[in-house]
């Protein structure tokens, strides 16, 4: 067996710093995991069971007192046995497969640190064996044979960085204070003017809605007078009706041309007291009467 058959998973140097590392187990395992490349085994439950195995044998074959050479070829053997397990092979042939391994490497005597084994080692190795792997055969191959569902979770942070305005654009506290409160009161003022531009919309709105029920009723009232009766009663009830609307706009023009006639006489009379001096105060009464009583007519007129 050549050197290179025989160190194929680590090297005789980090087999010896692996095993001076065992006072300290967590020391131990991340290095035996960086040597055999099962760095995620703290997550992956399935390179925690490969390093579990990896240091077993190894653990086992330094208390057996295996120089370097019997162990490095002792962990080939039971790494072959494993990968034959993973890999769906029936007990029995595993089986067969483990002694056939062992019966090459066994001689009557060894030798002090070499690849090869006593009968009295080879049963050690084999015991080993019995109450390990081959104990828990189906068990290594169901967790390596099986695909298991993995739920992940994706969390995402957002980390927004403080923007810190440069030096020619920093104020005091007396104009950041007033930057804010005229913020507010141009907030305050928009939010009033929309509140108020609301408002009037709303009175348009029922403006409009009662200028057009207005000239709806006007036209059903017009529409009713245009209507050719159907009965004498009926007739002279339209022509009642007739009659007192043009009687009414008739006195609505009347009205609406004495309303005018009065607001212009007191526009003159205004115009004229503003124009001459303060009369007597004899003659400030009688004007005054005077006015009042025009003010008067002018009123009994408009409400009649």
């Amino acid at each position: 067996m050549t050197e290179q058959d025989l160190w194929v998973h680590f090297t005789q140097e980090q087999l010896q710093e692996y095993l001076g590392l065992l006072k300290d187990p967590d020391a131990a395992a991340g290095h035996l995991a960086s040597i055999l490349k099962l760095g995620n085994y703290r997550f992956d439950a399935r390179q925690a069971i490969l390093l579990d195995y990896a240091s077993y044998a190894i653990d086992f074959a330094h208390k057996q007192g295996f120089g370097p050479a019997r162990t490095a070829s002792w962990y080939n053997v039971a790494h072959r046995t494993l990968q034959t397990c993973i890999g769906g092979a029936p007990y029995e042939e595993c089986e067969a497969c483990f002694k056939g391994l062992m019966l090459q490497l066994v001689r009557p005597r060894p030798g002090t640190d070499t690849p090869f084994f006593s009968p009295d080692q080879v049963a050690a190795v084999g015991k080993f064996m019995a109450r390990g792997l081959l104990r828990h055969y189906r068990l290594y191959q169901h967790v390596f044979a099986t695909e298991q569902a993995h739920i992940q979770y994706t969390a995402e942070l957002l980390v927004e960085t403080a923007r810190v305005p440069s030096f020619e654009a920093a104020m005091s506290q007396a104009e950041w204070d007033a930057m804010h409160e005229k913020q507010r009161l141009d907030a305050e003022r928009a939010k009033k003017a929309a509140e108020e531009a609301e408002a009037a919309r709303l009175v348009e709105e029922a403006r409009q809605a009662e200028d057009e029920a207005r000239r709806a009723a006007e036209e059903a009232r017009r529409a009713e007078l245009a209507r050719k009766p159907g009965t004498l009663e009926e007739a002279i009830q339209q022509l009642v009706a007739v009659r007192l609307e043009a009687e009414k706009e008739a006195l609505a023009a009347h009205y609406k041309a004495k309303e005018d006639e009065m607001l212009v006489k007191i526009a003159e009379l205004e115009e004229v007291i503003a124009t001459k001096k303060p009369p007597s105060a004899g003659g400030a009464k009688r004007k005054e009467a005077k006015e009042a009583r025009e003010a008067k007519e002018a009123r009994e007129a408009k409400d009649s």
